[in-house]
Parts: C-alpha cells; sequence; structure tokens
C-alpha cells in the first residue's frame, strides 16, 4: 500500500460513511478517491451507480482535505482551513445552499458563508448539520421538520408550496368520490408546514360489501367467479 505514485496518508483515517457502505481517502499527494454503494450520490460523482474501485474527485483534490463528516445522505468536508465542502441531494438544504429537486445529486462546492468563519467542528444528523467555530457560535442548517436545528421554529420542508397545494388538491377530489363502502373523506387542512388530512376507513361497510358480493352475481359459495365479476373485483 505504500508503493506507487500515491502513498496513503497515515494521518487521515479512512472514512466508512455508514449505513451505506462507501469509503473516502485521501492520498500524500492531496488526491481524494471514493469507492462503495454511492446510494445517494455519496461519492461526490453526480449520480448514484455504485462504483467498484477506487475514483478520483477532482472537486476535492489538492484542497488539502483531512475530514469527512457523513450524513445520511449527504456528506461534508473540512480541509486544513477549515472551509467546509458538502455534496449529494438537498432537497432539504442539507448542503447549505440553494435547495435542488429530488433525485438531483450535486456535487462538491465550498459553503462559502463558513470561510470566515473559522469553523472547528461538524455534526451531521439525518438531513440536518450543525457546526461550531472556533468563537463559539453555533450554526445550523438542512431539515428542521423536529425542530432539531434548534432555532425554535419547526419546519417540515419534504413538500415545497406547489408541492403541498398539488397534494391539497388531489386530496379534496376525495370528496366527489364520496364512497361510503371503502374510504370516507371528511375535510383537509394546512398547519405549521403540514398537510392533515380526515378521513375514515369504513371497514365494516366494505365486509358487507364482500358478504353479499357472491349474492348479487348469483355465485354459490365456492363456485368460481365470472369475467364479470372478476372484471369488477380488479377495480
Amino acid at each position: 500500500m505504500g508503493e506507487g505514485p500515491h502513498r496513503w496518508r497515515p494521518t487521515v483515517p479512512i472514512a466508512p460513511l455508514r449505513p451505506n457502505h462507501n469509503i473516502l481517502f485521501v492520498t500524500t499527494d492531496d488526491m481524494v478517491y471514493g469507492l462503495g454503494s454511492n446510494v445517494c450520490g455519496k461519492l461526490e460523482l453526480g449520480h448514484n451507480e455504485p462504483i467498484h474501485s477506487p475514483q478520483p474527485i477532482p472537486e476535492l483534490c489538492h484542497q488539502k482535505i483531512h475530514t469527512f463528516i457523513s450524513g445520511y445522505d449527504f456528506v461534508l468536508a473540512m480541509n486544513s482551513v477549515n472551509h467546509v465542502y458538502s455534496w449529494g441531494p438537498n432537497r432539504w438544504g442539507q448542503l447549505g445552499r440553494n435547495e435542488t429537486p429530488e433525485d438531483v445529486y450535486s456535487k462538491a462546492e465550498r459553503i462559502s458563508f463558513f470561510d470566515d468563519k473559522d469553523v472547528r467542528q461538524i455534526s451531521c444528523g439525518s438531513r440536518h448539520s450543525l457546526a461550531l467555530t472556533s468563537s463559539g457560535q453555533v450554526y445550523g442548517w438542512g431539515c428542521n421538520s423536529w425542530g432539531q436545528i434548534g432555532c425554535g421554529e419547526q419546519q417540515n420542508d419534504n413538500f415545497d408550496e406547489k408541492e403541498t397545494e398539488n397534494v391539497l388538491k388531489e386530496v379534496k377530489n376525495l370528496e366527489k368520490v364520496k364512497s361510503e363502502y371503502v374510504v370516507q373523506y371528511y375535510h383537509s387542512w394546512r398547519e405549521t408546514g403540514c398537510l392533515y388530512i380526515q378521513m375514515e376507513f369504513c371497514s365494516n361497510s366494505l365486509q358487507n360489501i364482500l358478504e353479499v358480493k357472491p349474492q348479487v352475481f348469483e355465485r354459490q359459495a365456492g363456485d368460481p367467479m365470472d369475467l364479470y365479476e372478476l372484471d369488477l373485483k380488479s377495480y
């Protein structure tokens, strides 16, 4: 492992990014490589296909990276001058930059906000992060649906305004169905960034249908269904 043009730097640990089984490492000539399952694009290659042999990560090479910190579906890195880099999905703002749509895997970029903050320590949660600076300031960013960032506000960013309105519109269409046999829709509303739906599962009514259906089609118990009843069952 010490032979060849790239000698591993013993002071930089190889970082297994669980639970998705990825590895990132830095060589003595300041090259950064990655390999593994690459779920959620955690290897910073702009896609989520598995990588079976070490591949260079150009955006991180020669940046003096010394630490990798892994969230559930994203990764942060710090270099020798305490600049912070981020990559992976960014639907919840976990990369510290403008959000991107689902299934978009962003490549590594420096979070310029922290360039003059002298970040000393970073911890990543599922889809959020906290950073501690040398002056004792703590910064948080990413998903805050349960108030985990600690800023006193709970926001659910799983759906943006347009997506939430589309879901609410589709849910309200259930009111037109007025099905008293399977599901009865009553009301839906938005509150504190969440969408609430009030519905009732009419299990007894559904059971009654299943019991009387053979009689409607004049079928005796144990007899096979004809094509008409089979087509009705498929809906």
